[in-house]
């Protein structure tokens, strides 16, 4: 006898909103039985809709995939998406006081290894 678990949640992941994987039928499909899990880290997985772009405006990220129906986003950003949701105005984020983390990011990095993609002292 074969038993069949259904996935907790699937990653979609995509370049483009006109990609067929994150079309809403196939989210709402997803949705019966899993939930839907967006990596927002870095550009590439999640199109454009980054944690970098949600720092800027968060209907260019965030707002964004979460409207397309992700339920379970990864992020380096852990503090700023509980403040925005949780209903902060991210306008005011970088005016918040406290101990919060520092996070350096970059994005649109080059391919190629060492030398062309990056740099790596000697």
């Amino acid at each position: 006898m074969v038993f069949c678990r259904q996935p907790v949640a699937y990653e979609i992941v995509f370049n483009d909103l006109k990609d067929p994987q994150i079309q809403p039928e196939k989210v709402q499909q997803i949705q019966k039985n899993s939930r839907v899990f967006v990596n927002v880290m870095w550009y590439g997985l999640a199109g454009k809709y980054t944690d970098e772009a949600s720092l800027r405006d968060v209907n260019l990220g965030w707002k964004a995939v979460t409207d397309l129906g992700a339920n379970i986003l990864q992020t380096d950003n852990v503090e700023a998406m509980d403040y925005w949701r949780d209903g902060g105005n991210m306008k005011s984020w970088d005016a918040q006081k406290g101990n919060r983390t520092v996070r350096v990011q970059a994005e649109d990095y080059l391919p190629g290894g060492q030398g062309v993609g990056y740099y790596k002292p000697q």
